[in-house]
């Protein structure tokens, strides 16, 4: 959605309002995920989240796990 640097979370939609809560969360997963390569494990530490409320979080969002690289 973001025509941010990678890394930078952009606060505003393009009307000039407020994000949702939902919407950034899914963002900041998404690119938890991303960094971390798909591992889960990883990506639940990084956000100081337990890996079970990772997943739930990610069920609730609709979330697909990556595909590993390589």
């Amino acid at each position: 959605m973001s025509d941010s640097p990678e890394g930078v979370l952009q606060l505003l939609d393009a009307h000039g309002e407020l994000r949702s809560m939902d919407d950034l969360e899914y963002e900041i997963i998404q690119f938890a995920i991303t960094k971390s390569q798909g591992n889960m494990s990883e990506t639940a530490w990084g956000l100081k989240i337990g890996r079970s409320t990772l997943y739930r979080k990610m069920n609730e969002k609709k979330f697909r796990r990556p595909a590993p690289e390589g």
